[in-house]
């Protein structure tokens, strides 16, 4: 695992509020939020409405939310 991975990973949490990049603009979407890890990435729960994704997010897919941006 890289370096940069790795801390991705490592700052990781089940319930920690996350934004995921998203595969078709590449640009970051508010609203999710970690439900478990594996070596390979994570799963997220969308807030909204509570759906787990049927995909995993490799960890540079997936970086904390920055809650002073959106105003949360």
């Amino acid at each position: 695992m890289s370096v940069e991975r790795q801390a991705v990973a490592t700052s990781l949490r089940a319930g920690l509020r996350v934004e995921v990049a998203t595969r078709f603009t590449g640009s970051w979407a508010r609203g999710f939020e970690v439900v478990g890890l594996d070596r390979r990435g994570c799963r997220v729960r969308r807030i909204w409405d509570g759906a787990v994704l049927p995909a995993s997010f490799e960890f540079l897919e997936v970086r904390p939310e920055d809650r002073q941006k959106g105003g949360q």
